[in-house]
This record gives structure tokens, sequence and C-alpha cells, in this order.
């Protein structure tokens, strides 16, 4: 393990509690030892562990409550459960596992089996811990909104996220307009400890301007230059510097941007000496900078140095799981004062998840806010949205030599396979190689409705809305 854990070993027999101390210390492990339930408690009250080994008939303790108890606690630690060799698959062992228990060991396992399951255990209880830690800081952002995870896309971002938080390595953050891009970098800065945050849109300054901001510029610099300011890279010193739509900067600033973060030292405009600054860069664009790099617009250096971790967000269509869960949250978000709670009708919520959100998060943001205002009653219909996306744009089959993306080939394939089959989603998948639950996932976010098909006669085709 990279740090110290600390581990709690409640067992009522004295010899197994001191093998797995002495399979486990030499490895850079803490065990503390409890005798019974009242002693492990008391010691848990104390101080935070992040594993406990117990035995599962521990004298004085509710094993399968207290694992159902830690499930639901902020950074509780795993439990892996303590049994002799014949009892390992019994029906209570098989109960505790699914109240939560990570895993289960024998009483007489072998010293590498307990290290190995023990490692195991503990990098589990890190990921648990960092989504614990993940939930806090981004609820902390009321400007921008927590971060709603219901889809295991979103999920992977946040644990990826997680990961590389306490690293200084630039990170570089890929996706479409209005994805969450800006609070994706806001999460990572909270995550990684470091003070300030400093948010550059590149778009949004004149090029003649931009350098001077990044980097300062002393007095007598040019014309207007009256006294000495500090940059943006020194105003982010010691904190994170997030350049958003980096994509938009151009050639000439793009090598001036390279060779502060080879240095890692700044030299304002009209400077003579240059300044040493320990800023994390954080980068986001919407445009494929590789495809920049081919055709000559972007450094192919810069973006060596700013592509150390890519994360790419998904687009709402990607996780429609979340689409439900965004729209109560922005309810309750642009609620106006004195009126009563909004809530969507089943019928408007149909349609809103059968639309393809081309402005992802941001545009579902936008509408919640205009139907919040322009609502009278505490029922948002279909009649009460504001631009009605009642189905996704026209489906064209278009012609032979027309260039299509991968995503709308993959989508005209799926659809054909989908309606070949009556809308059978059982056969659809099998033969398209994928699970009932992807290609669900997938019909939906191309407005697609269908009843699971049986297989029995009178079985109508799908409504497909595009």
């Amino acid at each position: 393990m990279t740090t110290i854990a600390q581990i709690l070993m409640a067992h009522g027999d004295a010899r197994v509690s001191i093998a797995y101390r002495a399979a486990l210390e030499p490895h850079g492990f803490r065990v503390a030892l409890a005798p019974d339930g009242p002693a492990a408690v008391a010691q848990m009250a104390r101080r935070r562990y992040e594993l406990l080994l117990v035995d599962l008939h521990l004298d004085g303790c509710d094993v399968p409550g207290l694992v159902q108890e830690l499930r639901q606690s902020e950074g509780a630690p795993e439990v892996m459960v303590i049994e002799p060799e014949e009892n390992v698959f019994s029906p209570s062992v098989i109960e505790v596992l699914r109240l939560g228990a990570y895993d289960v060991v024998s009483a007489e396992a072998s010293a590498a089996e307990i290290l190995l399951r023990t490692e195991r255990a503990i990098a589990s209880q890190r990921r648990n811990r960092e989504f614990w830690l993940l939930k806090r800081e981004a609820a902390r952002t009321p400007a921008a909104g927590p971060v709603i995870q219901a889809s295991p896309e979103i999920q992977r971002v946040l644990s990826k996220l997680a990961t590389v938080a306490p690293a200084k390595a630039a990170v570089l953050l890929l996706g479409e307009t209005g994805t969450g891009k800006g609070l994706m970098a806001k999460t990572l800065h909270r995550l990684s400890g470091r003070d300030p945050f400093v948010p550059v849109n590149c778009g949004a300054f004149q090029e003649s301007l931009f350098e001077s901001e990044l980097f300062g510029y002393r007095r007598g610099a040019f014309t207007g230059a009256t006294e000495n300011r500090a940059g943006l890279f020194e105003a982010a010193d010691g904190g994170t510097l997030f350049l958003d739509e980096i994509g938009e900067l151009k050639l000439p600033l793009q090598a001036k941007l390279l060779q502060v973060l080879d240095s890692g030292e700044v030299r304002p405009v009209g400077g003579t000496s240059a300044r040493a600054v320990d800023v994390r860069l954080v980068a986001a664009t919407n445009v494929d900078l590789e495809a920049e790099v081919n055709a000559g617009r972007f450094r192919r250096d810069l973006f060596f140095r700013l592509n150390v971790v890519a994360i790419r967000l998904p687009s709402l269509r990607e996780r429609p799981e979340d689409i439900p869960l965004l729209l109560e949250h922005y309810v309750r978000r642009f609620h106006v004062a004195g009126s009563p709670p909004k809530r969507f009708s089943a019928a408007a919520l149909d349609q809103l998840e059968a639309y393809a959100w081309p402005g992802n998060v941001r545009e579902l943001a936008n509408l919640v806010e205009t139907a919040c205002l322009l609502t009278p009653g505490p029922v948002i219909d279909v009649a009460d949205l504001p631009f009605a996306p009642r189905a996704l744009p026209p489906r064209v089959e278009g012609s032979e030599d027309e260039v299509l993306s991968l995503h709308e080939v993959e989508r005209r394939h799926i659809l054909r396979v989908f309606e070949s089959n009556l809308g059978h989603r059982g056969q659809t998948a099998r033969q398209l190689g994928i699970d009932v639950k992807t290609l669900g996932r997938k019909l939906r976010s191309y407005g697609v409705k269908s009843e699971p098909f049986s297989g029995s006669t009178g079985q109508t085709a799908p409504n497909r809305t595009n």
C-alpha cells in the first residue's frame, strides 16, 4: 500500500488475531485488536479504520446489523468476515455478504492470502471514501450544482478525477458543450487540496491582451501599462489554473504557454526576469485537438503537455439515467419563492427523456429554469415546455457517399436491427452482441419507445420518434 492503513481485528480467538497481525504488520499495516463486540465498537468510536476484520460470531456483537449500519456511513471501513474453512459458504456468510460485507476469509488462510485480500479490501474502501468526498465537495458548489452520478459513465469520470487529484499532472477535460467540464474542473481542484482556483476562458480575450492577462506586465510595457500587474499564472500560484476552451488559443500564444509549462516560470510582458510558479493546469475543450494538431492549428508538443491525463465527459445522451435526477435537482434550484413546488408530469418526463439534448446539461438547466418561471401551476406538462423537445431530429438515411460520424453509423445500424426484429429487445441485443440494458439505454437516447417484446402474436413494431 502507498500509505499506512489502519485495521481493526475483532476476534475472540487470540491465536487467530495474532496470526493475522503477523501476516499484515510487516507490510506496513497497523492492526489493532479487539476481543469482543463492545471493545470493537469502542475502538471504532475513537479511531477511523479502513478495514474491519471480524469474527462472524463475535461475542457481544450483531455482526450482520453492524455491517448494514456501516454501509450507510460516510468513510466507513470495509468489512471482511472471518470464518472457519468449512463455513465460508454457509447461509450466514452469504447473508452478511448480501448486507454489504466486502469479503469472507478463512480463519486458517495463509499469510499470502490474508495479505492479498486485505490489500483489495483497503483499495475498495479508499475508492468508496473518494466517492463520499466527491459528493460532499461537489455539493459545496451551489453555482454549478452537485455532480449527479447515477449513471456508470459519470461514476467512471468521478473515480478517475479522485485518482488523479492528489498529483500535479496536467488534466485535459474533453466533451461536448454543456457537459459540465467547468464543474468537473472545480471538483478536481477541491479534491486536490490546492488553493486558489483561477478559471480562464481562452476564447473570451483578444489575442493582443491575452498574453498580458496570462503572464502579467510591467509598467511601461505598452500604452496604458501605468503600473506593474501580476498575471493569471501568478494569481494561481499554489493552486489550479483552469484554461477553458483551450482549442481557441492562437498559435503564437500556444508557444508562450508551452514555454511556461516547460520551465515552470513566467516572465511578465516588458519584464526582464522570470518568476517560478507552482500551478496545476487543467484544460478543457469541445473540439478534437488531435484533428487540430493534424490541421496545423494546434501545436503537437503543447497537446502532449496538456494530454497527460485525458478525461472524456459523456454527453447527456450517454447518461439517460441521470435525466430525471437532473430535472429534480434543477426544479429545486430554480424554485420561485412563494410559489408552489413544481414537478414534471409523466408525459413531460417522457418527452424530456426521449429528447437528444444537443446542449447537454446546460440546455436542460435552461429549460427547467424557464418552465419554473412560466408555468402557473404546480405541474409542468408538455404544453409548458418552453421549446417542446418532442422528438429527435428526423432520421435521414442519406446517400452512399455521405460522410457519417461513428455515432450516427451506430445509431442507424441499431435501429435497422431493432426494426427487423419487430422491437424484440432480447433478440436485437443478441444480434448486436450487447446486453439488453445497454441496448435500452441507447434506444432511449435515440428517442425510441417500445414495450418489452415477449414473442407473442400481435406484437406491434416499436414506436420510433425519429
